[in-house]
């Protein structure tokens, strides 16, 4: 009961000393159960990140991955997440950005060189332009593909209809005519709530 005790308190002096050094970078800073979610201003977010890992205490040296989250109703509509390890202090922390559509933001490459792939992923996946990036180009998509696929604003069908002809022994590429734009799909189920 003592270790958990101590480890609660620890981790609250953690974030108020965090907002005493860094009172213009934070957004919000949220503790909760064992987790510790930092919400940072975009313009501040590779001299947070490159603290979090210099700093001697925090050490956070691993990006354990890295991921957005698409909110097309809102504004500023994504949420870049940064999930970081401390192997020194056995502590966890999760730091998330909010952006606009058409901003870019810095790249966390300098800092962790494994941010490379994510970033490609995120940029390949949502469209978010990554400054500084060594090699930004499509990685899960084709390279004539249009559009970004995880965005909610993409065509449920696609655009092209891709099949291999068996007569001139090559792919074939067709549009679709019937793309659906409106996206309004009924469901009469009574187990779903109406959110």
């Amino acid at each position: 009961m003592d270790f958990f005790l101590n480890y609660s308190i620890l981790k609250i002096n953690f974030c108020y000393s965090l907002i005493r050094l860094l009172p213009r970078t934070l957004n919000t800073v949220v503790a909760r159960g064992r987790d510790i979610v930092i919400t940072i201003v975009h313009f501040y977010l590779y001299i947070f990140l490159n603290f979090l890992n210099k700093n001697t205490f925090c050490l956070f040296k691993v990006l354990c991955d890295m991921t957005a989250v698409d909110w097309p109703v809102r504004v500023h509509r994504f949420d870049v997440v940064y999930n970081l390890l401390s192997i020194q202090y056995n502590s966890r922390i999760r730091i998330k950005t909010v952006i606009g559509q058409g901003s870019p933001i810095i790249s966390a490459c300098l800092t962790y060189s494994n941010a490379n792939w994510f970033e490609r992923e995120i940029w390949d996946l949502f469209g978010i332009l990554f400054y500084f990036h060594p090699n930004m180009c499509r990685i899960l998509t084709d390279y004539g593909f249009i559009g970004h696929a995880l965005r909610k604003d993409f065509p449920v069908v696609g655009f092209f209809d891709v099949s291999y002809s068996l007569k001139t022994h090559s792919v074939i590429r067709e549009n679709i005519n019937n793309i659906n734009d409106k996206k309004n799909f009924v469901c009469d189920t009574p187990w779903l709530v109406n959110f």
